[in-house]
């Protein structure tokens, strides 16, 4: 084979290109017919214009015709959270208490007629109902809002939720429209029928008194400058009035003689019943038993005077003081500086423990007694079933209760002898 002469390769070498998506090269063919090379593009530009003509009909929104179509839905969403509100704390959801809380939640101004455009939307969503009520001291006639007695109550967000579908269905059906109509609402009550019942019942009482001041006519506003027909009829009418006159005070008499009659016939009939037997025994019983009861209690009273004069000889007897006990206790309330009540048996342990006495239980609890009595506004003593618990304030007045106070208080009380340990 010369130089420079060509030779003819058995196979043919075809074209790649790199793509920088993925690491492999990809080997683009040619189209076997020429006529798939006009087609295929056509192709793929219908199915994007149907891909795009399909997502608009399903992205398809109602047109906004006005502001208030824009704000229905947020008024609708702030009426139903307040009416919420006021029917859980059982006070009236009236217009006039929603007008202002409305307005602050969503900075619109509520009027009645987007209530109205609400049940055009929903009718089932409220019950407006026209009612009175007092606003600022006055008599207001407005309407009441309410849920229906028989509609299902759904949450606050199911409600949103229904709403807003029903509002978007509704401006779907009537596209042709600018404006949601209102509803009509039933008529407020007029204030001016009972302003009129009651002037008409003011009038018959004026015109009553006033006939019964002419029929009274006094006799020193009778003239003598009258002709004859108008004295004699002047004088018939002085002799009618004091024929009435006369019949009341003779009616009154007798009423008060009949009273009197009657009361005494009672005194003598009173006088005149005398108690059986049973009936005094019955009395002399009752009295008996009142005079054992004040026994009974001035003794109970003299029992735990004893008592108590008892416990503080004891006390007295093994030279425990008061203070001593209420050293103890401001220890025990330093070691549980959280607890401020301790039940008997727990005081009366650590008594008998810190105490070397020979006090029983009964009479450490009982000097506890006595220290309660003394000093109330420190301990008290209470019943929790059958445990006795004895809690002690640890500050009065928003300062702590020290330790001189308390021996202060038990100086000025005469009623316990305080002695000091020497």
């Amino acid at each position: 084979m010369s130089a420079g002469s060509q030779t003819k390769l058995n196979f043919s070498v075809r074209k790649t290109r790199s793509s920088s998506k993925r690491s492999n090269a990809a080997i683009i063919e040619p189209p076997k017919n020429p006529e798939d090379s006009q087609i295929i593009p056509a192709v793929k530009r219908l199915k994007e214009n149907l891909d795009t003509e399909s997502l608009e009909q399903n992205e398809v929104l109602p047109p906004v015709k006005n502001e208030s179509v824009l704000f229905l839905e947020k008024v609708f969403n702030a009426v139903d959270i307040c009416v919420k509100f006021h029917l859980s704390i059982n006070t009236k959801p009236t217009f006039v208490l929603l007008e202002n809380k409305v307005s602050g939640l969503t900075k619109i101004s509520l009027k009645i007629t987007h209530l109205a455009q609400i049940l055009t939307v929903w009718p089932e969503s409220f019950a407006i109902t026209p009612c009175f009520t007092i606003h600022q001291g006055k008599r207001v006639a407005t309407y009441e809002l309410s849920y229906p007695r028989n509609a299902n109550l759904p949450e606050a967000f199911s409600r949103s939720i229904e709403f807003k579908r029903r509002l978007e269905k509704w401006l779907l059906e009537h596209c042709s429209e600018t404006e949601i109509p209102a509803q009509q609402l039933q008529a407020l009550p007029s204030l001016s029928k009972n302003t009129v019942n009651e002037s008409s019942l003011v009038r018959k009482l004026n015109l009553e008194k006033s006939t019964s001041r002419e029929l009274r006519i006094p006799t020193q506003t009778l003239e003598p400058k009258f002709t004859t027909n108008t004295a004699k009829y002047a004088n018939e009418l002085v002799s009618c009035s004091m024929l009435d006159s006369s019949s009341t005070l003779s009616k009154s008499v007798n009423s008060k003689i009949n009273l009197k009659s009657h009361q005494s016939s009672s005194s003598v009939q009173n006088s005149s019943r005398k108690l059986t037997s049973s009936q005094l025994t019955l009395r002399q019983s009752s009295l008996f038993d009142r005079v054992r009861k004040k026994q009974k209690a001035m003794e109970a009273k003299k029992a735990e005077e004893f008592k108590n004069n008892l416990v503080v000889h004891t006390l007295a007897k093994e030279k425990v003081s008061f203070v001593r006990i209420i050293d103890l206790i401001f220890v025990q309330l330093s070691t549980w500086p959280t607890k401020r009540s301790f039940s008997m048996s727990e005081i009366v342990t650590s008594m008998q423990m810190s105490i070397s006495s020979s006090l029983s239980p009964d009479q450490c609890a009982k000097a506890i007694e006595l220290l309660s009595k003394a000093l109330p506004a420190w301990c008290t003593i209470n019943l929790l079933g059958n445990i006795q618990v004895v809690t002690f304030s640890r500050i009065v007045n928003g300062k702590p209760y020290l330790r001189s106070q308390l021996i202060e208080e038990l100086q000025t009380k005469a009623s316990i002898t305080i002695l000091s340990n020497s």
